[in-house]
């Protein structure tokens, strides 16, 4: 009869450790599936600009990415001549996310905002428009501003709703 193989507890503990090191440290924290737009941001999505003050009311400065699906668009508003009036026709599932920071080197994030374009009539008092505000470890803390955001993204500075650019 063969021998029986005995396991022991002391060859396990490192294991056991290395999960919960993987616990604490914020591995197991999973994305929020109501957020519209991926963990993967920074690797998926185009940087804006680099870090700079902000007149956004939640954050003292920001970066803001924007999704592929906006790119088109965003070529288009930055080949307006200045002055313009032509407002941008924003697609359908384009993804803006500003990344939200306390300190002027961007080194912490605080929050997230993103607006997700909707399709037409969606969304009309918020300009067919999905705003969010996302905390930093990506949980949906407001899933639909609407008219909260949508109020500050009329100004003339903006075109459709949108008020940032390419730097």
């Amino acid at each position: 009869m063969p021998a029986q193989r005995q396991f022991s507890t002391r060859r396990l503990l490192p294991f056991a450790l290395l999960g919960v090191l993987a616990a604490l440290s914020g591995c197991a924290t999973e994305w929020d599936s109501a957020v519209v737009f991926p963990a993967s941001y920074s690797s998926t999505y185009e940087k804006l600009h680099d870090c700079k003050a902000s007149a956004h009311p939640a954050a003292k400065y920001v970066v803001t990415w924007m999704s592929p699906e906006a790119k088109d668009a965003m070529d288009a508003l930055a080949a307006l001549p200045a002055g313009s009036t032509e407002t941008i026709a924003w697609p359908e599932n384009a993804v803006f996310v500003k990344v939200q920071y306390d300190d002027s080197a961007c080194s912490e994030v605080q929050s997230f905002t993103a607006m997700k374009k909707l399709a037409a009539g969606a969304a009309t008092d918020a300009g067919d428009w999905k705003w969010q505000h996302v905390g930093a470890d990506g949980e949906c803390l407001n899933c639909d501003n609407g008219t909260a955001c949508s109020g500050c993204h009329t100004q003339p500075a903006c075109n459709g709703l949108v008020c940032t650019k390419r730097n």
